[in-house]
């Protein structure tokens, strides 16, 4: 879970992120997507609660359409849980 910049920095215009993530064992909606691996790229304001995000997704080539799909569907806020934050501000 991320932790949202709530104070500005001095001399910050942005806040740029690279989050990566390897599922070990796993399943979506019955859709096993155990060993794909997933990045989130974030380019926010320097006080990211203030919103206008811009999240971009690297999604492992291995993965099928389905797998995709699910991923997206959690990355994008639509199946609820951590990731809504970046749905509400962005859309990966």
């Amino acid at each position: 879970m991320m932790a949202p910049v709530q104070a500005r920095s001095p001399g910050l215009s942005l806040c740029r992120a690279l989050l990566a993530y390897h599922v070990d064992s796993g399943d979506i909606g019955g859709v096993d997507v155990s060993g794909l691996s997933f990045a989130l790229f974030l380019d926010t304001p320097p006080v990211m609660s203030e919103g206008n995000w811009r999240v971009g997704v690297y999604l492992d080539d291995a993965a099928a359409d389905r797998q995709a799909e699910q991923l997206g569907a959690v990355l994008s806020g639509q199946m609820g849980g951590a990731c809504p934050a970046t749905a509400r501000t962005g859309k990966p």
